[in-house]
C-alpha cells in the first residue's frame, strides 16, 4: 500500500514538472520590452511610423509609457489599434477644428448666437467674484475625442488590464509633482497628460490640478522600467533649435518648451537601453495637416536604429502567439448601459441634461448621435467641457456624463475693439458686453453693452421668459451716439453727431436655437450736432415707434463652413423730429457661404430697405458706403428713402502666413444703390480685394476696392464686419 502511494506521488510530480516544461517551451523567457514614447505635439503622429517599423520587424511592447502627444499615441497602442488603425484614426480628425474651444456656431442657443455675432472677438472673461481671464482653452473636442477612442476601456480601472498595460505621466501644478496615472478613467489620463500650461485648461482628478507631463518628464523611460521592463526603447520628439525659424510665433513658443523639457530629456533617455531620436527636417510641432511626412519620418528614424533594435526582434511563430495573447486582451464594445449618471453640476442641470439623454439607456450606445447631443448640451454655454464613459456602479452598467462648469463666469464678458478707417473718417470704439444669469429668476438674463470712443454708448436689457416654454419679455433702455455724414454730389459737406436715448419693451417668441421674433414699442429721444461743414437743420425731438423683428441664425462655426443669416425688420413711426406725418420703414437681410472644397467657398449678401409709407426724415433714411456697403466709397455717402445692395465673392484659407492665425483672402463684388423712388434706380458696381483673420479683438479686414470712374479707397476694419 505504501508503495502504491509512493508511485502515485512520483506520477503526479512528473507531470506536474512536464506540465511546466511545456508551458515554458511555449512562452520562452525573454527580456520585457517597454516603449516611452515622448511629447512634442504634432511631432507626435512620427510615433505612428515608430510603431510601424516596430511590428514590421516583429518587436514585441510589453509595456507602453507616454507623456503628452506621445500619452495619446501610447494609448491608442495600448488599447489594442494597430499602427495603421492609429494612422486612419488621426487622418480622419480636422485638428485645427479639435483645439477650437468654442462649440459649432449652429449648436449655440439663439442669443449665444447674438453674442457671437455681436462679439466677435475669440476670448470671454468672467467677474465671479472679480475679473477672471480663463486658464486656457477647453478644447471639449479632445474630451470628445478621447471619450470615444477609450469607451470600450471605460469600465478597465486598472490600466494593467489594457491590452498592454499603460501609464502616462501629468504634472501636478499645485505641488509641484511629477503624476504618474495608471488607474481610474482612461480617457482622463490621457486629457491630463496633454494638457500644455496655459494654452488647455487643465484637468482636476483625485484633489490635484494636473498638466502637460512634459514639464516633469517629456520621455518617460523611468515609468517604462518602474512597469517592469527589462529594455526600454525611448522615442524622444525634442528637436534642435539651431536650425529653425525663430521670427515665428508658435516655433519660439515650442522651442521654449524644448528649451524647459530639454533637461528632464536628457536624464531621462540615460535610462533608456535603445534612443530613436525623430528626425523631422523642416516639419514642426505645429504641422497638424503634415501626417504623412512625420509618420514616414518617424518610420525613417526607427530604422536608423534597426541594427540594434533587430536583436530584440522574435522568430515569427513567437511573434504570431505574441499578438494572438494581445488580441485577446482587445475589447471591441463597451457595455451596454441600464443606468444614467450626471456629475458636475447641480441637480438642476443635472435633470436638464438626464432628460436628454435617457433615450441612450438600455441600448448599445450610439456615440455618433451620443456626441451630437453633448455638443449641443454645450452651446448653452454654461459648460467648460464634458466627457462621458460607461462604469460598473453596484454591478450596473451606467453611462457617466461627466461636465466641468466655466469656473470663471457667469457674469461673462465678451468685448471687440471696433475700428474702421475709411478716407479722412476714423471710428474707434472698445466695446464689451456683460451678461449675468437668473438674476431676475430662472432662465433671465440681464445684458449690459457698453461703448466707450468715438462712438460711446450705453444699453441695457432684461430678457425675462415665461413659465410657457419660447415666450419672453425684455424691457430694455438705451444711450447712444453715432457719427454721420452728408454728401452732395460725392462731396462731403458736413461731418455730425447724433445722440439717441429710448426706453423699450417687447413680447418674443423663440421658435427654436436658431430663429426668434419680437413685437415691440420703443420711446426716446434725438439729438443731432454739427461737427463741421454746413449745419443740420435737423430738429431736435422725440421718437416713439413699434417695431417688429425676425432673425435666423443657421450657420456652421468656421469661415468655410457655410450657412445662412436671415434678418427681417420693420419700424411703424408715430412721431420722430422733422417728420410730418407717421412713416414706416422695412429692412430685410440674407447673408450665405456655400463651401466649395475645405480652402475655398462662395459668399452671398442680399439686403434691401425701403419706406413703406410716408416720407421719412434724414436721421431715418438708409445709408450706403464704407466696407462691405459699397467699399469704394466714403462712409455713407449714399443716403435716401430705399435702398439695394448685393454681394458676391469668394474667400480663401491661405494659411498661417503670420504663425498661429489663419488668414483669408476675399475677393467679391459689390452692386447697389442709394433712392426715393423705386421707378428710378440708379446703382452703383465696385471690386474689393482684402485679407480677413479672426483674432481676440476681433474679426481683421484690410482690402481696396475699386470704383466706377477711378474711384477707390482702401479700407480697415477690426471688429465686427456684418
Amino acid at each position: 500500500m505504501n508503495n502504491q502511494w509512493i508511485y502515485r506521488l512520483l506520477f503526479f510530480l512528473i507531470l506536474f514538472f512536464c506540465s511546466g516544461s511545456a508551458v515554458l517551451a511555449a512562452e520562452p523567457a525573454r527580456p520585457r520590452i517597454g516603449l516611452a514614447l515622448g511629447g512634442g505635439s504634432a511631432i507626435g503622429f512620427a510615433h505612428i511610423g515608430v510603431l510601424q517599423w516596430l511590428e514590421e520587424n516583429r518587436i514585441p511592447v510589453d509595456y507602453v509609457a507616454g507623456t503628452s502627444m506621445g500619452g495619446l499615441m501610447g494609448g491608442c497602442y495600448a488599447m489594442g489599434m494597430s499602427p495603421a488603425e492609429i494612422e486612419r484614426f488621426v487622418k480622419s480628425l480636422n485638428w485645427d477644428r479639435l483645439f477650437d474651444s468654442a462649440p459649432p456656431y449652429r449648436a449655440l442657443d439663439f442669443r449665444r448666437k447674438e453674442d457671437k455675432l455681436d462679439y466677435p472677438g475669440e476670448i470671454e472673461i468672467g467677474l465671479k467674484d472679480k475679473l477672471y481671464i480663463p486658464s486656457g482653452l477647453s478644447i471639449y473636442r479632445v474630451n470628445l475625442l478621447l471619450s470615444r477612442i477609450a469607451l470600450p476601456y471605460s469600465a478597465v480601472r486598472d490600466f494593467d488590464e489594457l491590452p498592454i498595460p499603460y501609464r502616462c505621466v501629468a504634472t501636478d501644478i499645485q505641488n509641484s509633482e511629477k503624476v504618474v496615472l495608471g488607474d481610474g478613467s482612461l480617457s482622463e489620463a490621457m486629457r491630463a497628460t496633454m494638457s500644455l500650461p496655459g494654452a488647455f485648461v487643465p484637468v482636476e482628478r483625485d484633489g490635484r490640478l494636473l498638466v502637460d507631463g512634459g514639464l516633469v518628464d517629456n520621455v518617460p523611460a523611468d515609468v517604462a522600467k518602474a512597469m517592469g521592463a527589462d529594455l526600454v526603447i525611448a522615442v524622444n520628439c525634442n528637436q534642435s533649435n539651431a536650425n529653425k525659424d525663430l521670427r515665428r510665433i508658435d516655433e519660439i513658443l515650442m522651442s521654449s518648451i524644448n528649451t524647459l523639457t530639454n533637461e528632464n530629456v536628457r536624464q531621462a533617455l540615460k535610462l533608456a537601453d535603445f534612443v530613436i531620436q525623430l528626425q523631422t527636417g523642416n516639419l514642426s510641432s505645429f504641422d497638424w495637416n503634415a501626417c504623412d511626412e512625420l509618420i514616414e519620418a518617424g518610420y525613417q528614424s526607427a530604422a536608423r536604429q534597426g541594427e540594434e533594435l533587430k536583436k530584440l526582434a522574435l522568430d515569427p511563430a513567437t511573434w504570431q502567439e505574441y499578438l494572438k495573447r494581445r488580441s485577446e486582451r482587445k475589447r471591441l464594445q463597451a457595455p451596454v448601459p441600464r443606468a444614467l449618471k450626471i456629475q458636475g453640476t447641480d441637480e438642476i442641470n443635472q435633470a436638464e441634461i438626464a432628460a436628454r439623454l435617457r433615450p441612450f439607456i438600455g441600448k448599445p450606445v450610439d456615440v455618433t448621435a451620443l456626441e451630437v447631443v453633448l455638443v449641443d448640451i454645450m452651446g448653452s454655454s454654461f459648460y467648460e467641457s464634458l466627457r462621458y464613459e460607461i462604469v460598473i456602479q453596484d454591478q450596473v452598467p451606467t453611462l457617466v456624463i461627466t461636465v466641468r462648469e466655466i469656473a470663471y463666469g457667469p457674469p461673462f464678458v465678451r468685448y471687440i475693439l471696433q475700428m474702421n478707417f475709411v478716407g479722412d473718417r476714423a471710428d474707434v470704439n472698445l466695446r464689451s458686453r456683460i451678461t449675468a444669469y437668473n438674476m431676475a429668476g430662472e432662465g433671465a438674463e440681464l445684458r449690459t453693452d457698453l461703448s466707450l470712443g468715438t462712438s460711446p454708448g450705453l444699453g441695457v436689457e432684461l430678457y425675462k421668459p415665461f413659465s410657457t416654454k419660447g415666450w419672453f419679455l425684455v424691457p430694455r433702455l438705451e444711450v447712444k451716439r453715432s457719427r454721420g455724414s452728408l454728401f452732395l454730389d460725392g462731396k462731403q459737406e458736413n461731418h455730425f453727431t447724433l445722440d439717441e436715448s429710448g426706453i423699450g419693451l417687447s413680447l418674443g417668441y423663440s421658435f427654436n436655437k436658431f430663429s426668434e421674433a419680437r413685437l415691440g414699442y420703443q420711446a426716446g429721444y434725438q439729438r443731432t450736432d454739427t461737427i463741421v461743414g454746413t449745419p443740420l437743420r435737423e430738429k431736435d425731438g422725440r421718437v416713439r415707434k413699434t417695431e417688429l423683428r425676425w432673425s435666423y441664425r443657421n450657420a456652421n462655426q468656421g469661415v468655410l463652413e457655410g450657412g445662412v443669416l436671415c434678418d427681417v425688420k420693420a419700424d411703424w413711426y408715430s412721431d420722430a423730429p422733422n417728420a410730418s406725418e407717421p412713416f414706416s420703414t422695412a429692412e430685410t437681410s440674407v447673408k450665405w457661404v456655400i463651401p466649395l472644397n475645405e480652402r475655398k467657398a462662395v459668399f452671398t449678401i442680399v439686403s434691401a430697405g425701403a419706406a413703406t409709407s410716408g416720407n421719412p426724415p434724414l436721421m431715418q433714411q438708409f445709408t450706403l458706403g464704407g466696407p462691405l456697403r459699397l467699399g469704394a466709397y466714403d462712409s455713407d455717402e449714399f443716403r435716401g428713402d430705399n435702398y439695394v445692395l448685393g454681394t458676391v465673392g469668394i474667400i480663401k484659407d491661405i494659411g498661417k502666413p503670420l504663425g498661429l492665425k489663419k488668414m483669408y483672402l476675399a475677393t467679391f463684388l459689390e452692386n447697389g444703390g442709394v433712392f426715393d423712388d423705386w421707378s428710378d434706380i440708379h446703382c452703383k458696381t465696385d471690386f474689393s480685394l482684402g485679407l480677413v483673420s479672426p483674432t481676440i479683438f476681433g474679426t481683421f479686414y484690410l482690402g481696396t476696392s475699386f470704383g466706377e470712374g477711378n474711384q477707390s479707397r482702401i479700407n480697415f476694419l477690426l471688429g465686427r464686419m456684418f
